[in-house]
C-alpha cells in the first residue's frame, strides 16, 4: 500500500498527486515437489504398511509395472495414457504435478493513488483515493480481493480564537474465494491430503476425480474439484466509515480548549455457500457428491460495529525568564455496539444464485448482540527549564463497563525525567564532537481491559431447543449454563521503569538510542489455577498472574552527505537491536504443573525429551534397557509384523533421570521425568537494517529485518516438514526428501526410519525433542526499492511537477536456520501446521506524479 503524508497548504495553490504500481510475485519457498506417480506410491504404501501393515493404495503388481514403465513421462504420451479403463473403472497412471496445477503464485496486483490538496492560512483540504486489486493465489478459478479508499479532511480558520476541523474516511474491501470457508481453513488443508501424484484431478471426459479405484480418497479431499467447478465459495464484503469532527478554542495566548467527536461503523458482510460437486469413476457414470463438505447450503451473516469517542481537553503553557511550564487536563468518553444476525437454509434451487429463499431445506437462525463503555479523565504538567532540565507528570482515572462496579476503575499515573547533558557549560571543550546527550528516566502505569467478552463478569445463559426432552410430547425449549466466571475482575496494570539514553556526534550525522526497560504487568486478565477434570470447565479469566519484562532497544545511525560528479549525494544508515525476556512473578499454581504457568519459569518455555541419535542396528535396539513404550507407543502397540518394535533407525530417547524408562513423571517442573527445557517459543534478538542513498535524481532504499532465535516443533499435520511421517498421503512430498530418511544405507540421516503417522497424535515424533526442534531464526531482505525522478528542466515543459518511477520487491531473499527450503520461517510462526496462504516475494514497478 501507498503512504500519503500531508502538509496544510497555506500558498493558496492546488496539488495533484498520483501513484500507480503494478507487481507480480513468485513463492519465497522451494515448490519442486515429487511428482512421479511410482515414486509417490511406493512412497505411500510403505509409510501406510509401516504403521498397521496394509499398503495405502491398491495397486496390485500389475498396475506398479504400468506406473513404472511411465516413470519418466513428464508430460502424457498418448501410447502410455495415465488414466486408463480397468474392470469398468478409470484406473490412474499419472505422473501429475498437483502444486503448479492448484497454484499460480504470480498474483498480480495492482494499486492507484489519486489525492487533491490545497488550501490557504484560512482554509485547507485534502481529498485522496486508492484502489486496490489483487488476485490470488489459487490456479483454477482464483481467489480475489478489492479495496476502495475514499478520504477527506479540513481545516478552517474561523475567527482569530476559533478554528474547526474535520475527516471522514469511507473503506471498502471484497474478497472472494473458490471452494471452503476460507475463513475455517479453506483450502489449503485440505489440499494437502491424498492430491497424489500418480492420480489426475479430471478424467479423459473433463469430468472431475473425487472417489477412485486406487486409494478409496478423494484427492485433496474433493476440494480441487469443487474449486475448479466454481459453486462452492466464500466471500467477505467489509465496509468502515469513520468521520471525525473538532475544533478549538484559544480565549487567551497560551490557553486552548480542544473538542473532538468521532464516529466509526463497521460493517461486515460473510456469505458461504457450499455445493454439490459432480464426479466420474467411470467412463460415462457421472455422479453427486452431497455430504460433508459437499452439502447444498447457504450461510449468510451480517455483523454492524458502532464506536463513538468524545475527547474535550483543555491545555495552558506560559514562560518565565528560561522556566517554561504546560499542564492539560480533559475527559475522553468511548461507546461500543455490536450486532449479529446470520441465517442458513439447505437445498437450493440453484447451483449459481444465492439467496436464502431459494433454499427449500433447513432453516436457521441466530444472533448476538454486546455493548461496552469507557469513561476517563487525564492530566499532564511539564515543566523544562531552558530546554536543559525536563519533568513531565501524566495521570489517568479510567472506567470500564467490562468490570464489576466495585473494581470498575483504575489510576495510573506516571513519570518522566530528562537531562539534556550536552546543554551544560561543561560540555562546551566537545561540543564540536558531541552535539547532544540526554538522559532519560521514567516510571509509569498503563491499563488493560481489552478482553474479547463485553461481560466477562456476568455468567452466561444460552437457550436452545432440546432434542432430548418432551412436554407434552412436544420439543421444549432449555437454559443452559455457561462456564462459570470470576466475579471480582479489574483492570490488568502494566507499570513500566524505563532507563532512556541519546545520543549525536558530529552534527549529528553519528545518532546513538538506547532503552533499558522492566515491565511489571500486575493482575493480568488469564485463565486462573489448574482446575480437576471432574469439575468439568475451563478455568475463567481472573486477575490471576503477575508478568514481569526485562528488555532492551538500541537504534545507531549514520547520515552525511557529499559531492559526486558535483552533485549532492546523500546517504543514511541504521540499525536496531531489541530484545526481551519474561518471567512469571505471581501464579496459582502449587504443584508446578508444566499444562499451565510456574512461578519463576520464562514464559514461552518448551519442554522435550533428548534425542541421542538414531539405532544403528537391530540388536542395538532390542538390546536397549530403556522401556521406550510411554513416548512411542506406535511402534509398540500398533505397529504390526516385522515393524513391531524398535529397530535400526528408530529415535533413540534419553533417559535422564536414571528411571529404566523414558516419560514425563509428574508433570511438573520439580518432576518433569526426562523433560528439560530446550527451547523457548518467544521471539528473541529483533533486528533490522536501513539503508540507502539519493544522488543525481536516482534514489535507492534497503530494508533487511530478522530475529535472532525463535523455536518451535512443527505441528502433526506440517506435511512440508514430515511428509508421509504426518501422514502417508501427504500430498506434497519435496524431491530432497528420500535423501533425509533412514536407511541402512543412510544412517546418519536427518530423519528416522520409515513409520506412517509417527507424528500423530502421541506417537514417537509427536513427542517435542530436541532434535526437531526447529529455530525459526531469520534474516530477510525485506525491501529493496530503486527509483529515478526526472529533472524538473524537462517535466515543467509538460507542467507537471515531478516524475519518479521506481522498482520495489519485497521478500527478495531469506536466509535462515529452519531446516526446510518448503517453509517460510513467519509462515511456522503464524501456524505451526504451515497451512497458511503462504507468503510471496514481490517485484513492484511504480510512477508517481505531482501537479
Amino acid at each position: 500500500m501507498i503512504l500519503i503524508t500531508t502538509k496544510n497548504n497555506a500558498d493558496g495553490k492546488m496539488r495533484i498527486n498520483y501513484s500507480g504500481r503494478f507487481s507480480v510475485s513468485d513463492p519465497t519457498t522451494c515448490t519442486d515437489f515429487i511428482t512421479t506417480g511410482y515414486d509417490a506410491a511406493v512412497l505411500a504404501d510403505e509409510f501406510n504398511k509401516s504403521y498397521n501393515g496394509s499398503p495405502y493404495t491398491r495397486y496390485d503388481g500389475d498396475d506398479f509395472r504400468q506406473l513404472y514403465q511411465r516413470r519418466n513421462d513428464r508430460t502424457e504420451n498418448p501410447d502410455r495414457p495415465w488414466v486408463v479403463q480397468k474392470n469398468g473403472k478409470y484406473m490412474y497412471y499419472a505422473n501429475f504435478n498437483w502444486y503448479d496445477y492448484l497454484f499460480d503464485y504470480t498474483q498480480p496486483t495492482w494499486d492507484h493513488d489519486l489525492s487533491i490538496s490545497g488550501g490557504n492560512e484560512k482554509f485547507n483540504y485534502l481529498v485522496s483515493g486508492n484502489h486496490y486489486t489483487k488476485e490470488g493465489l489459487y490456479a483454477q478459478n482464483t481467489d480475489k480481493y478489492t479495496t476502495n479508499n475514499l478520504n477527506m479532511k479540513f481545516g478552517a480558520q474561523v475567527k482569530p480564537w476559533l478554528s474547526i476541523n474535520g475527516a471522514a474516511r469511507l473503506f471498502h474491501s471484497n474478497y472472494r474465494s473458490p471452494g471452503y470457508d476460507f475463513e475455517d481453513g479453506g483450502n489449503i488443508p485440505n489440499y494437502t491430503f491424498h492430491a497424489m501424484p500418480f492420480v489426475t484431478p479430471y478424467n479423459p471426459d473433463g469430468s472431475s476425480v473425487y472417489t477412485t479405484e486406487v486409494t478409496g480418497s478423494a484427492p485433496a479431499d474433493g476440494m480441487a474439484a469443487a474449486v475448479t467447478q466454481g459453486k462452492a465459495f466464500s466471500q467477505l464484503k467489509q465496509t468502515q466509515y469513520t468521520t471525525t469532527i473538532g475544533g478549538v478554542i484559544t480565549p487567551l495566548k497560551g490557553w486552548s480548549i480542544v473538542g473532538t467527536f468521532s464516529y466509526k461503523r463497521y460493517h461486515r458482510e460473510k456469505t458461504f455457500r457450499s455445493a454439490n460437486i459432480t464426479y466420474s469413476d467411470a467412463y460415462g457414470e457421472m455422479k453427486t457428491a452431497t455430504t460433508g463438505f459437499f452439502s447444498d447450503k447457504l450461510r449468510e451473516n451480517s455483523a454492524v460495529e458502532e464506536h463513538y469517542t468524545y475527547d474535550l481537553y483543555t491545555t495552558y503553557e506560559h514562560s518565565v525568564n528560561r522556566h517554561n511550564f504546560k499542564v492539560l487536563a480533559g475527559m475522553n468518553h468511548e461507546a461500543y455496539r455490536y450486532k449479529l444476525i446470520y441465517g442458513a437454509k439447505s437445498s437450493l434451487q440453484s447451483d449459481y444464485l444465492n439467496d436464502l429463499n431459494l433454499g427449500t431445506g433447513v432453516a436457521e437462525a441466530s444472533g448476538g448482540q454486546s455493548r461496552w463503555a469507557l469513561l476517563g479523565f487525564f492530566g499532564r504538567g511539564t515543566y523544562d527549564y531552558a530546554g536543559k532540565y525536563l519533568a513531565e507528570v501524566n495521570f489517568r482515572w479510567d472506567g470500564s463497563s467490562r468490570f464489576p462496579k466495585h473494581d470498575r476503575w483504575g489510576f495510573f499515573p506516571s513519570v518522566a525525567l530528562g537531562w539534556r547533558i550536552s546543554e551544560e557549560n561543561f560540555m562546551e571543550p566537545v561540543r564540536k564532537v558531541i552535539d547532544n546527550v540526554k538522559l532519560r528516566a521514567s516510571i509509569g502505569s498503563l491499563g488493560n481491559q481489552a478482553i474479547a467478552d463485553s461481560y466477562p463478569y456476568i455468567q452466561s445463559l444460552s437457550p436452545s431447543l432440546s432434542t432430548s426432552y418432551l412436554m407434552n410430547g412436544n420439543k421444549i425449549y432449555i437454559t443452559s449454563l455457561g462456564a462459570p466466571q470470576s466475579g471480582d475482575l479489574t483492570w490488568e496494570t502494566i507499570i513500566t521503569k524505563n532507563l532512556g539514553l541519546d545520543l549525536g556526534f558530529f552534527g549529528n550525522r553519528l545518532t546513538a538510542t538506547a532503552d533499558f526497560y522492566i515491565r511489571d504487568t500486575k493482575d493480568m486478565l488469564i485463565p486462573g489455577k489448574e482446575l480437576p477434570g471432574v469439575y468439568g470447565m475451563a478455568s475463567p479469566n481472573m486477575n490471576a498472574g503477575d508478568l514481569r519484562t526485562r528488555g532492551y532497544e538500541i537504534t545507531l545511525g549514520w547520515q552525511d552527505r557529499f559531492n559526486l560528479c558535483k552533485k549532492p549525494f546523500s546517504y543514511n544508515v541504521s540499525l536496531t537491536l531489541a530484545d526481551s525476556k519474561a518471567k512469571i512473578t505471581k501464579f496459582d499454581n502449587p504443584t508446578n504443573s508444566l499444562r499451565t504457568y510456574i512461578v519463576g519459569r520464562d514464559v514461552g518455555e518448551i519442554w522435550g525429551y533428548h534425542i541421542e541419535g538414531l539405532f544403528r542396528t537391530d540388536a542395538e535396539a532390542a538390546n536397549r534397557k530403556i522401556d521406550q513404550s510411554f513416548v512411542n507407543p506406535n511402534i509398540y502397540n500398533e505397529a504390526v509384523g516385522a515393524y513391531r518394535g524398535l529397530q535400526a533407525g528408530d529415535l533413540i530417547y534419553a533417559d535422564l533421570d536414571d528411571s529404566g524408562a523414558v516419560d514425563y513423571g509428574d508433570y511438573t517442573s520439580d518432576d518433569p521425568g526426562d523433560l528439560r527445557v530446550i527451547g523457548n517459543s518467544r521471539p528473541r534478538y529483533h533486528y533490522s537494517i536501513n539503508a540507502g542513498f539519493t544522488w543525481y535524481g536516482f534514489d535507492f532504499s534497503v530494508f533487511f529485518q530478522g530475529i535472532g532465535r525463535q523455536h518451535i516443533y512443527p505441528g502433526a499435520n506440517n506435511m512440508l516438514f514430515w511428509g508421509p511421517y504426518a501422514r502417508p498421503y501427504s500430498s506434497f512430498i519435496p524431491t530432497t526428501f528420500l535423501t533425509d530418511v533412514w536407511t541402512e544405507d543412510t544412517p546418519d540421516a536427518y530423519y528416522p526410519k520409515a513409520r506412517g503417522y509417527a507424528a500423530q497424535g502421541s506417537r514417537s515424533l509427536a513427542q517435542t525433542n530436541d532434535r526437531y526442534l526447529q529455530n525459526l531464526a531469520y534474516c530477510r531482505l525485506k525491501n529493496l526499492t530503486f527509483g529515478y525522478t526526472l529533472p524538473s528542466s524537462l517535466t515543467s515543459k509538460i507542467r507537471v511537477e515531478k516524475i519518479r518511477v521506481y522498482f520495489s520487491g519485497d521478500n527478495l531473499f531469506t536466509w535462515t536456520k529452519l531446516k526446510s527450503d518448503y517453509l517460510d520461517p513467519e509462515q511456522m510462526t503464524s501456524d505451526a501446521n504451515g497451512r497458511v496462504y503462504p507468503f510471496s516475494r514481490t517485484f513492484s514497478f511504480g510512477v508517481d506524479i505531482s501537479f
